[in-house]
């Protein structure tokens, strides 16, 4: 089946509604229109008939190249390679193990400085004061009209405005435990941003001296592989989260930039976090395409589907969607006798820990759910969608060919394409 046909069957199949579309618009994905089976128009007022049947001309009847390990791509989508940009949370590394790692460390430097108080987690501040004040992190000018932001972009200042809370309640003799309703409001005192400014460099530093231990098996050989090629690739990272390579000795080698979510004011998958990306690709002397226009000289790697593949692709990148961690964290179920692993994981986030979580991780505000929950939430689309995903893999299946250019199980996986897109 034609892969714009399969798209058309695919959005037959989990609505029609309105939720639907109005999910995607809020989301920042591509907008799609089930009436007739024709696509919505861009906000510019271009159709998109031919832009998304470019983006899935796969189809059957077209001549592809088959890889070893079972991905193939038409023709078309041939190009040369000079960008690689990663996802870092859940694709480089174990981001919950990374998290709880940096607030063991931050509790216990807390304890140290704040003695006989009753320290609640910190995570309970930032989910209070996100509750009571959203709009003081992200930018709200950046989300589309009539959509809530539905987790923080700025996690410093969301860090670091709990910690302020935590001294200046201390300092004030007031109980932590249960903490205040409603949480103040800053600014706060001088002393006790300096306090917690000094206590978030503490958890910054645990987040990234922690790295190293929880890394992928493949990271580190695979990048050492990606940096020896040539003519060298420009490496960046794009992430939602407070990471940064240039902080692990073991990574910054192989990473020219890294552009974080609250440098920019929202988060994946919105178009800005990438074309931001973009920019600092064309700063580094990279031409781009024609113009200096994304193509498919840019390759994204991330592990969701949505964020990372979804998101890039619209703009025009080449998208792999790496499972080295579900994988992993599948063989784990199965070691322990837990659910049988999934082979058709699309891995949209789901089973990730929330945002303000005991093992919180910069990914989800949500808490974790199954893979057809947590597409039904995003699309708000309802038990129905549950159902019908749940009802047969193919689907889940179907969604991930359609919008990753390849899927690797292990970060050499990803060398291995790079390599061969390169001769092409």
């Amino acid at each position: 089946m034609h892969s714009l046909a399969l798209l058309q069957v695919l959005l037959m199949l989990i609505a029609p509604t309105r939720a639907f579309i109005s999910s995607l618009s809020a989301g920042r994905l591509p907008r799609r229109l089930l009436a007739g089976g024709r696509l919505l128009s861009s906000p510019d007022g271009t159709s998109q008939d031919d832009r998304w049947a470019a983006m899935y001309s796969s189809s059957s009847a077209a001549p592809q190249q088959t890889f070893a390990d079972g991905g193939s791509l038409a023709p078309s989508s041939f190009g040369p390679v000079r960008v690689v940009t990663f996802d870092l949370d859940d694709t480089l590394w174990d981001t919950a193990a990374v998290i709880r790692h940096a607030n063991e460390v931050l509790q216990q430097h807390l304890a140290g400085e704040l003695p006989g108080a009753q320290l609640p987690p910190i995570y309970l501040l930032m989910k209070g004061l996100f509750a009571q004040f959203p709009a003081e992190y992200h930018d709200a000018s950046l989300v589309p009209a009539g959509s809530e932001q539905a987790e923080p972009v700025y996690l410093t200042k969301l860090r670091k405005d709990a910690l302020a809370v935590v001294h200046s309640l201390h300092a004030a003799g007031e109980s932590l435990d249960p903490l205040p309703s409603p949480l103040p409001a800053a600014p706060y005192p001088p002393e006790s941003a300096a306090f917690a400014s000094s206590a978030f460099d503490v958890w910054f530093a645990a987040r990234h001296d922690s790295i190293p231990a929880n890394l992928a098996p493949s990271v580190v050989p695979a990048l050492t592989r990606l940096r020896a090629l040539s003519p060298p690739l420009l490496i960046g990272a794009i992430t939602n989260g407070n990471g940064n390579p240039a902080h692990v000795p073991s990574l910054a080698p192989f990473f020219d930039f890294c552009v974080n979510s609250e440098g920019v004011g929202i988060s994946k998958p919105a178009p800005e976090i990438y074309r931001a990306a973009h920019e600092r690709i064309l700063a580094a002397g990279e031409p781009g395409g024609e113009g200096g226009a994304i193509g498919p000289w840019w390759v994204h790697v991330g592990d969701d589907l949505v964020k990372d593949c979804v998101a890039s692709k619209e703009l025009g990148c080449r998208t792999v969607l790496t499972r080295e961690f579900a994988l992993m964290k599948e063989e784990k179920e199965r070691r322990e006798g837990g659910k049988k692993g999934d082979t058709f994981d699309v891995h949209i986030g789901a089973g990730k820990p929330s945002v303000f979580g005991a093992d919180a991780t910069t990914k989800e505000l949500q808490p974790p759910m199954d893979e057809a929950a947590r597409l039904a939430r995003l699309l708000d689309a309802g038990s129905d969608l549950r159902m019908q995903i749940g009802a047969d893999d193919y689907l889940a299946a179907s969604m991930r060919d359609e919008f990753c250019d390849h899927v690797c199980d292990t970060f050499e996986n990803v060398v291995d394409i790079v390599e061969q897109w390169r001769k092409v």
